[in-house]
């Protein structure tokens, strides 16, 4: 599922078939999410799917972080790397233009109403996408509170000029972390670095899909459980 293909064989190299170290990681997240775990190195080193369910082990029986008090929701210590980009930032407004960003195809018979759902179910899912940044720290404001953003119907059809234009809206210290406009046949998807690397993207993505094919059926969303919150991995590395 992750290398995007329909067979892959026992002794096939992961790596030969078009993988790389973020797809390691994906492989990775997607095998713990159904009781399989194994390391990044692992597949490094095993290299196939037989050498990698050599070292397997039941992922069910790991060792999770336990939660702080208030789960996901409340402040958390910035991560080294915000540090040093508030460090090197000349004005207060350069941070907001630390961002990253993806475009994805939009289906055929694409609904707005449904993605905007969609939209509603990640931000409530994923507290990152909820955080502010206060004097030192970052703050994850309760689910439900961060109205996620509307989907711009972008008249013009240049992807960059729309691109700099979601941009230029973040806000990090106003909790403005993203934003989403379509783009001819494409969905503009911008978050804060902050609040978004490329691994997390490859979830995100993942979630915000399942969840408009769930809506647009008129099933229920289920993202996939959160292992460890943002709020508690950040605190651990503090």
């Amino acid at each position: 599922a992750v290398l995007g293909r329909e067979r892959v064989g026992a002794d096939d190299s992961f790596f030969a078939l078009g993988g790389d170290s973020i797809v390691a990681i994906e492989l990775v997240s997607h095998s713990r999410a159904q009781g399989v775990s194994f390391t990044p190195r692992a597949v490094f080193d095993r290299k196939t799917p037989a050498g990698i369910a050599a070292v397997a082990t039941d992922g069910t029986q790991r060792v999770r972080m336990s939660e702080l008090p208030g789960g996901g929701e409340g402040d958390l210590p910035l991560p080294p790397i915000a540090h040093t980009v508030l460090a090197r930032a000349t004005a207060p407004t350069d941070i907001d233009r630390f961002y990253q960003a993806v475009a994805l195809t939009a289906p055929a018979d694409f609904d707005p109403a449904t993605f905007e759902s969609a939209l509603a179910v990640v931000f409530d899912h994923h507290d990152a996408l909820r955080a502010a940044l206060t004097e030192d720290r970052l703050h994850v404001r309760p689910r439900g509170a961060v109205p996620p953003p509307q989907l711009v119907d972008a008249r013009d059809e240049d992807l960059a000029e729309q691109c700099r234009t979601l941009v230029g809206r973040l806000a990090i210290r106003s909790g403005v972390t993203f934003g989403a406009a379509r783009v001819a046949d494409r969905i503009l998807l911008v978050a804060h670095h902050f609040v978004v690397d490329a691994v997390s993207w490859r979830i995100i993505v993942d979630d915000l899909v399942g969840a408009y094919e769930a809506i647009r059926v008129g099933a229920v969303p289920t993202p996939a459980p959160v292992g460890t919150s943002f709020r508690r991995w950040n605190h651990a590395l503090a």
